[in-house]
């Protein structure tokens, strides 16, 4: 029968039978719906068997999961790339700031922090940051701010937007603007 089938198909294990449940086709054939399971785009997927044939039928499932979107770690990191003129100096204010470096070669060096923060560090010579920076907003999220305040001035980081407080429906969020070697204006964001 129909079991017999989905044993000689390879990679559609592991699978559920659904033995009073039929799908008809234009023509009015029978044929038996098998769902896989663990489907990691959030739909429900149908294996519709007919002979020898593997028909595939998507169905919405009219569920929006974001935690099984996220589970399936399609997207598992952004990593960005800053242009800098110095190099060296740009790798050595974030190394004070407790931050790895992950990776090192002579124009290119990777920028770490656990397993949530990597970003890239380039060299160009003729980088306009000021012209960059009119573009985006380069934003660190942290879980304290104050902290981050504290070891600016401990290792004379310039500090060009002191401690700010903003207020919203989910609570209050505190943020410090610090201009990084190469004139990258970096903003620390979260609890105080």
């Amino acid at each position: 029968g129909n079991s017999k089938r989905l044993r000689k198909i390879p990679k559609l294990t592991p699978m559920v039978r659904f033995p009073n449940r039929t799908y008809s086709s234009k023509k009015g054939a029978k044929h038996n719906v098998f769902l896989k399971l663990n489907d990691p785009i959030n739909r429900t997927l149908y294996y519709i068997f007919k002979k020898e044939t593997v028909l595939l039928l998507w169905i919405k499932s009219g569920v929006s999961n974001r935690k099984t979107l996220m589970k399936s770690k399609l997207y598992t990191m952004l990593m960005p790339i800053l242009k800098v003129k110095d190099l060296d100096a740009e790798v050595a204010f974030y190394l004070s700031l407790g931050f790895e470096l992950s990776y090192d070669a002579e124009e290119f060096k990777a920028i770490q922090y656990g397993d949530s923060i990597e970003f890239g560090l380039s060299h160009k010579a003729d980088v306009n940051v000021e012209k960059v920076s009119q573009h985006f907003t380069w934003q660190i999220a942290v879980n304290s701010v104050q902290t981050i305040l504290d070891i600016c001035h401990e290792r004379n980081l310039a500090v060009v937007q002191g401690l700010k407080k903003y207020t919203y429906d989910f609570g209050d969020i505190c943020t410090i603007t610090v201009k990084s070697p190469n004139g990258y204006d970096v903003i620390f964001e979260g609890d105080l």
